[in-house]
């Protein structure tokens, strides 16, 4: 295989962030006095920026102007405990365990620093991953093109020879956008028809096709 560079996105991808990203999205709702629909309604919020996810359903309520505020306490919600509320999918530690023997790995991520690498530290596989980048607060880097731009501006590595795995179409607008090559999955938070948008691209249900794909 040609490629030596692995990018993995993380929400969505390594690991399930739902419980968490819910629980904060209900305090910081409860203080704007705004409706949070129910968690089964809100799967598509896994994945974009979550100012811009936010922004749209207090647009729906006409709130709009609620936007600062329940981004920040959203924040401080998430920050202090939220992000710790995730699950990794199973067979997803394995594989990083494995891949890292044949690749160079890296971890790009539209959630804010440090979330992502204190994350990555508690997976136990802070030594498996070349850099782990996400966004910022002050969202100077905020998109997940702005994150890959950063990743290749800090690491010598080609983009031909670089794939970038994710669930959700800003992975793969990110790919295109620094014309790499992407890979689509299915597991997390987007639908076989979100990523089959872009074309010449494969995409798989399940961690083991993955592996079976790149080892």
């Amino acid at each position: 295989m040609k490629y030596k560079n692995l990018i993995f996105d993380l929400d969505g991808t390594l690991i399930d962030p739902i419980v968490g990203v819910y629980a904060s999205l209900e305090s910081s709702f409860h203080i704007s006095s705004a409706k949070l629909p129910a968690v089964n309604e809100l799967q598509w919020i896994v994945g974009p920026p979550i100012k811009e996810s936010i922004e749209k359903l207090l647009l729906e309520q006409g709130k709009v102007e609620q936007l600062e505020t329940t981004h920040k306490a959203f924040r401080q919600a998430y920050d202090s405990n939220g992000f710790m509320q995730y699950s990794a999918y199973k067979g997803a530690q394995e594989l990083i365990n494995d891949l890292k023997k044949h690749y160079q790995l890296f971890i790009a991520s539209s959630k804010p620093q440090p979330g992502p690498s204190k994350i990555i530290k508690c997976l136990d596989l802070e030594d498996h991953f070349t850099g782990v980048y996400g966004a910022l607060l002050d969202e100077k880097i905020k998109t997940k093109t702005d994150v890959l731009n950063l990743l290749f501006s800090k690491n010598n590595i080609a983009t031909s020879e670089t794939l970038m795995i994710g669930d959700r179409y800003h992975d793969l607008e990110g790919a295109k956008n620094c014309n790499i090559s992407a890979i689509g999955v299915t597991w997390g938070y987007g639908s076989r028809k979100e990523l089959s948008a872009y074309p010449h691209l494969n995409i798989f249900d399940q961690i083991s096709e993955l592996r079976d794909f790149l080892l």
